[in-house]
């Protein structure tokens, strides 16, 4: 179904923030925290609230895309499954 729906993994940027940023549509940016980072085509996408941005998990290291980069390496309460959960990012151009 991700596939579908983004044939490659990216990054979803209001474009007000991406113009704030000189990104423009189709930019490689750096998405990253204090935990790591990955560089993704930024799509930009007016569905998104500003200062928000969006990265589809499921993709793997060699397709560019696991977000797994910048998140904490934790299990859930309930099932020890992996914890999928919002994370604070800074994006830039790459």
């Amino acid at each position: 179904m991700i596939r579908r729906l983004d044939p490659a993994p990216l990054v979803h940027v209001h474009p007000e923030d991406a113009r704030a940023r000189g990104i423009e549509n189709g930019s490689i940016v750096r998405v990253f925290n204090d935990r790591g980072e990955l560089r993704l085509p930024a799509c930009l996408d007016y569905g998104l609230k500003t200062g928000c941005a969006s990265a589809t998990n499921g993709w793997w290291i060699q397709e560019g895309g696991t977000v797994n980069f910048c998140s904490a390496g934790r299990e859930t309460d309930m099932g020890h499954g992996a914890a999928f959960h919002d994370n604070l990012v800074e994006v830039e151009l790459a």
